[in-house]
């Protein structure tokens, strides 16, 4: 079968789904008994309560011509084709572009306003990212004073601790170097 030989391309996939929704095997109904096959006593048994089923879903219905999807093409469907061509004559690639996806039924005008608010998003988290930044510059300033403060403390606590072991160890006698007194009891030796 040729490219241009159906009239609408989404036409068989409805058939074909229609087809194997008829086709698709239905569980069995709990309400329906099964056939004897011999002589069976029934067991006397309480009926048992069963939640109630839901309805069996309809086949969708087909019509002549089936929707078109919707399209869902963004800005970041279009960067990353814009990616893939060339660079060279751009303007000529845009123009190319744009027809092609006019012609493919997608709105240029959505990817434009798509566009915009990713700008918007972007624009708001980098804010959000600064205003980050700036707080943990003063974090940083704030913990780097505090560093300061205490190194000037550590130096002057250390100061004091020398004095003050210095003034608590025993003065030890001074020694003369003077030679003793003679004293007459002494005897020359």
């Amino acid at each position: 079968m040729g490219l241009f030989n159906r009239k609408n391309p989404y036409e068989k996939d409805a058939l074909d789904l229609e087809a194997a929704l008829r086709t698709a095997p239905q569980p069995p109904d709990p309400k329906a008994r099964p056939l004897a096959t011999g002589p069976q006593t029934p067991a006397p048994q309480a009926p048992a309560p069963q939640a109630p089923m839901p309805p069996p879903m309809a086949a969708p219905a087909v019509t002549a011509k089936a929707p078109t999807p919707a399209a869902t093409y963004g800005i970041e469907d279009a960067i990353r084709l814009m990616r893939e061509l060339p660079d060279n004559k751009k303007e000529m690639v845009i123009t190319i572009v744009q027809k092609t996806l006019v012609s493919a039924k997608i709105n240029v005008t959505t990817i434009l306003d798509d566009a915009t608010r990713k700008i918007e998003r972007l624009e708001r988290k980098n804010e959000k990212i600064g205003q980050e930044i700036r707080e943990l510059e003063e974090a940083i300033l704030q913990r780097k004073l505090e560093m300061d403060h205490n190194t000037r403390d550590i130096a002057e606590t250390r100061e004091v601790k020398i004095s003050f072991e210095s003034a608590l160890r025993p003065a030890a006698e001074p020694i003369s170097l003077d030679p003793l007194p003679y004293t007459p009891d002494q005897k020359a030796g």
